[in-house]
């Protein structure tokens, strides 16, 4: 579940960094981010794999430790299937 405003990364010297106003748990698992102008919702499990359109891993600075997230556009469309 996605709750709150995205945190905007900030890039500098080709790397993208977590805004150091903004607290973060370190056993967090998923993000909600602004990066490049685009709000993408990232997930710290390297495991996924398919499934999701557009999915890309991208490297980000938190607390001076560099980790690898699986993020994906974030979009507010529904899809409802009936039979």
């Amino acid at each position: 579940m996605v709750k709150g405003l995205p945190s905007p990364l900030e890039y500098r010297n080709d790397l993208y960094y977590w805004p150091p106003n903004v607290a973060i748990s370190p056993d967090t698992t998923n993000l909600f981010i602004t990066m490049d102008g685009i709000d993408k919702v990232c997930f710290l499990n390297t495991g996924l794999q398919g499934g999701l359109e557009q999915i890309s891993e991208i490297s980000i600075i938190i607390n001076g430790a560099k980790k690898d997230w699986n993020c994906f556009p974030y979009t507010t469309t529904i899809l409802e299937a009936r039979p």
